[in-house]
């Protein structure tokens, strides 16, 4: 493993509250540039911060000031997600439009208990596909616009082979909003594509009527769920799942987590994530818990993963191999893996040529005004 992250990985352990950061490993040799650069890199920036304020008196005074330029204006971004998560979810409600929130600001008030500990860039609904049309149509008229065009009658190719589709609102050039409407939380090619009714057997009711919140069983999960479409490459990503861990470590069901999990055959993509926590973070879990893990997850899966956390990101054809290396070792049944291989194949075969032909990004310089609810 590399230094830079060996001294990321001490501080972090430092503000979960998990051990104390050695001093040892600072002072003139470490490349605190270098540091700041794979704390971005891994988007572990707000986390790091916390631990080097707690160790203010060993970290370089021109890195806490580097580290708290970024951390402010994070903070103000997520302000105005959070912001906006809520306008969305009133001006939804009048519509009789049901969703479930989830990762961004339900992750970072709910597990972090503070916005600013946690960076994300836009925001996540778990919607029921009738209510997809509907929906469209109000972000539209709200001043959003796709990130991606492409003609009405590919519609229906594009919902079967994805489970988003992404709008944005751009201020004087620059993105302001992101939004990501999911009908399934993820894609047939992964074997992830559970649907809100799916993520609904997670939930409980909110304050909200049309809105439904994650129950700490269901922030595990979907969290994972996530995450284990990318081989957990972000140290960010192991991040939650620890935080998720700790928070809720005494009420967490373990019994309905496995229940559920291999009901959909998830089961192992959610305890990879645990094994890494335990792995990078050494945290400790109870026997049933460790029993579980130990009982399903090899060193090779946890290996494959660490491989990828140390590893510069691989670009093109190179990542979606590595990912998709990663579901196929990992999941339980033959049956998915068989599932998980047609639907990829089938989605560069009669898909993504027709994808590149019409579909066009969205022009990044484009201005629309902000319809503010």
């Amino acid at each position: 493993m590399q230094q830079e992250l060996k001294i990321i990985i001490q501080l972090i352990s430092d503000a979960f509250g998990l051990s104390k950061f050695s001093v040892d490993n600072n002072n003139q040799a470490t490349d605190w540039k270098a540091v700041l650069q794979t704390a971005r890199q891994h988007k572990v920036i707000p986390m790091l911060y916390t631990a080097c304020l707690n160790n203010r008196s060993s970290i370089p005074t021109r890195v806490l000031t580097a580290m708290e330029r970024m951390v402010i204006k994070s903070s103000k971004f997520n302000l105005l997600q959070k912001r906006e998560l809520q306008e969305l979810i009133l001006l939804f409600q009048k519509n009789n439009i049901r969703l479930i929130p989830y990762k961004g600001v339900i992750l970072a008030e709910a597990v972090y208990d503070d916005l600013s500990r946690r960076d994300f860039t836009d925001i996540d609904l778990i919607i029921k596909a009738d209510d997809y049309d509907k929906m469209e149509e109000l972000l539209l008229e709200r001043g959003y616009g796709y990130e991606v065009n492409f003609p009405r009658w590919f519609g229906t190719i594009y919902k079967y082979f994805n489970h988003e589709r992404n709008f944005d609102i751009y201020v004087s050039g620059y993105r302001h909003f992101h939004v990501e409407p999911h009908w399934t939380l993820g894609s047939k090619s992964y074997q992830t594509h559970l649907d809100y009714d799916d993520i609904k057997l997670l939930s409980k009711p909110s304050d909200n009527s049309h809105a439904l919140k994650l129950k700490p069983e269901g922030l595990l999960i979907t969290t994972a769920l996530h995450h284990s479409a990318t081989a957990y490459e972000c140290l960010k990503y192991v991040n939650d799942i620890t935080a998720i861990l700790l928070k809720y470590e005494d009420v967490l069901d373990w019994k309905e987590i496995k229940e559920y999990c291999i009901r959909y055959d998830v089961l192992n993509l959610v305890l990879v994530g645990v094994a890494l926590a335990m792995r990078i973070y050494n945290i400790k879990c109870n026997e049933d818990i460790t029993h579980l893990v130990h009982q399903h997850i090899t060193d090779r899966q946890i290996d494959f993963c660490m491989k990828c956390i140390n590893a510069q990101r691989p670009k093109g054809a190179k990542l979606y191999l590595r990912r998709l290396q990663f579901q196929l070792i990992t999941r339980r049944r033959g049956i998915t893996k068989f599932k998980i291989l047609y639907h990829t194949v089938l989605s560069y075969i009669a898909y993504r040529p027709l994808y590149y032909l019409f579909a066009k990004p969205t022009v990044a310089e484009r201005k629309i005004i902000y319809k503010s609810a």
